[in-house]
């Protein structure tokens, strides 16, 4: 079983998943796990990210590997920053890499190494 937030005709849900059918809960699972009732397939849905964070905060070159790699000096103090929950992707999503960036670049692979997971490539639309 699996803990899913997800989209389906303009409203927003959370539910568990079970093979390709996701029960609909009465809240987030973390208050209640009480099914509604209501099930629905998972091709029928826009899964969402699987949080609703009010902020996101971050640390940047905070192992030596990390900035080794980005050509940075390694810091006294970790970076801290904030990224807007509006950065978050759903399941499938795609991320847009702005033109002159590549995606080949270091700092390209860093950020999307740490959303995505290290193996994969961002794709790129189209003229960029």
């Amino acid at each position: 079983m699996k803990f899913v937030r997800y989209q389906k005709a303009g409203e927003t849900n959370w539910g568990m998943l079970e093979g390709d059918v996701i029960s609909a809960l009465a809240g987030a699972p973390w208050v209640t796990r009480e099914p509604t009732g209501e099930q629905t397939l998972i091709d029928e849905v826009s899964l969402l990210p699987p949080a609703e964070p009010g902020n996101i905060f971050c640390v940047g070159l905070n192992y030596a590997d990390h900035a080794e790699e980005s050509g940075t000096p390694m810091p006294e103090e970790p970076n801290i920053f904030l990224k807007g929950v509006n950065s978050l992707l759903g399941h499938e999503g795609t991320i847009i890499i702005p033109p002159g960036r590549g995606g080949s670049t270091t700092r390209g692979r860093w950020r999307w190494s740490s959303a995505k997971g290290a193996g994969t490539s961002p794709k790129k639309r189209p003229g960029t």
